[in-house]
């Protein structure tokens, strides 16, 4: 995951702030010589942060900041590099936390499970993490997301995992429908489901799953009908309330989608 990195520019001076990975990284350089004036590396704010506001006391009124993350570039004002001062491990654990861009096609790789299983940013390993649920302690998890997922589409009752490789383990998920008749499940593989079926599973696997706390969703809408938007949009509600899964957790979304962002916009209200 790439790092989150802030350059504040302060007249003759660069200050850069990168968090991720195993900590926090602090470089302040002289743009005349390009000097390295001082650098820290390592799990903990430094003091070298706060002499951005000795050095350059009017930077917090007057200059910007701009901010890299993954590849892009943003100006904001600068306030908000006090801000970023200030609140350092809130910060860092925004830098720390998966941000998941969930594909479809990917959510229906097989998967060797693991006691551990967390979803990856893609959602490779979904079965991993729904035999997770399926063999943990608490085995009203698995149950009350079949629900959940029975709810949001109707067709469906149910999800069930095939082994495909005896040697590593590997299993596939598969859906059980809901026939309205006796006798035997009837299961459909998930390369047979839909693309929304997919990512309302990934979905209800995060609400249900310990980990993550923090919940970073790109652009939650791909993959789906539009008129499934705002279905999303009260079941993200319902996960950050805590109405839905284990625990309440902070979800933050981007979209490129106006009626997501209104929808979006309605329920903060």
């Amino acid at each position: 995951m790439p790092p989150i990195i802030w350059n504040l520019e302060l007249g003759a001076w660069r200050y850069t702030l990168k968090l991720g990975g195993s900590g926090v990284y602090e470089h302040l350089v002289s743009l005349d010589d390009a000097r390295t004036v001082a650098e820290s590396s390592g799990g903990e704010r430094t003091e070298l942060s706060h002499s951005v506001h000795r050095i350059a006391p009017e930077a917090s009124t007057d200059e910007g900041i701009e901010v890299s993350d993954d590849g892009g570039i943003r100006l904001y004002p600068a306030p908000f590099s006090d801000f970023a001062v200030s609140h350092h491990q809130e910060m860092l654990d925004l830098a720390r936390a998966p941000r998941y861009r969930l594909s479809p096609d990917l959510l229906r790789t097989p998967a060797v499970p693991t006691p551990d299983a967390v979803l990856t940013a893609t959602g490779d390993n979904l079965a991993a993490v729904l035999d997770r649920l399926i063999t943990g302690p608490d085995r009203s998890a698995i149950a009350r997301l079949e629900q959940a997922l029975h709810e949001a589409i109707p067709t469906l009752r149910g999800i069930a995992l095939r082994t495909i490789d005896g040697k590593t383990g590997a299993k596939s998920l598969e859906f059980v429908l809901s026939t309205g008749t006796k006798g035997p499940p009837v299961t459909i593989p998930c390369a047979h489901a839909s693309d929304g079926a997919m990512l309302f599973t990934a979905f209800l696997a995060l609400a249900f799953s310990d980990e993550p706390g923090l919940i970073l969703i790109e652009e939650p809408e791909n993959g789906l009908h539009p008129s499934r938007l705002q279905e999303v949009v009260d079941m993200l509600r319902k996960i950050s309330e805590g109405a839905l899964g284990n625990q309440p957790r902070q979800v933050i979304i981007t979209t490129h989608s106006p009626p997501q962002s209104q929808d979006s916009c309605r329920l903060d209200r």
